[in-house]
């Protein structure tokens, strides 16, 4: 959505990624994602692109991997 410069699409999925991340416990990467979603809405109420739109996807993409890391280790521990 981002890449297309859907921003209304952007921020729904960021908001979807949020509450999953809060359901299993990812605070991080809910965290990452709420401030995302937060900057996508001021782009859409300004119609403008906000200059942290960049570093908080990077955000989001960073914490995205440790969450996927840390869910891979749980997956793999021994029961």
């Amino acid at each position: 959505a981002m890449e297309q410069s859907d921003l209304a699409s952007a921020r729904r999925l960021a908001h979807a990624l949020k509450g999953g991340a809060g359901t299993v416990g990812a605070v991080a990467l809910q965290a990452a994602a709420a401030q995302l979603e937060l900057a996508l809405a001021a782009a859409l109420e300004s119609n403008t692109q906000p200059h942290t739109l960049a570093q908080d996807l990077a955000s989001l993409e960073t914490h995205w991997a440790q969450a996927i890391a840390t869910l891979q280790q749980l997956l793999d521990a021994p029961n």
